[in-house]
């Protein structure tokens, strides 16, 4: 008895991958991982986050 589900669909099911790369990354995207290959990025915790958003927040005023 032959499925009814699509070739492609089954080929996706049984790689459990999609048949293309789904990622292609933006401009801001590529600068982005530029920006970290490169050492531009400072690193920081999550409070620290918080403190530039709030720092950001109060400059805003």
């Amino acid at each position: 008895m032959r499925s009814h589900i699509p070739d492609g669909i089954l080929d996706i099911a049984k790689n459990r991958a999609l048949p293309f790369d789904s990622f292609q990354p933006n401009l801001e995207t590529l600068q982005a991982i530029e920006d970290v290959e490169v050492g531009r990025v400072k690193r920081t915790s999550l409070n620290g986050l918080r403190a530039m958003i709030h720092n950001d927040q109060d400059n805003s005023k």
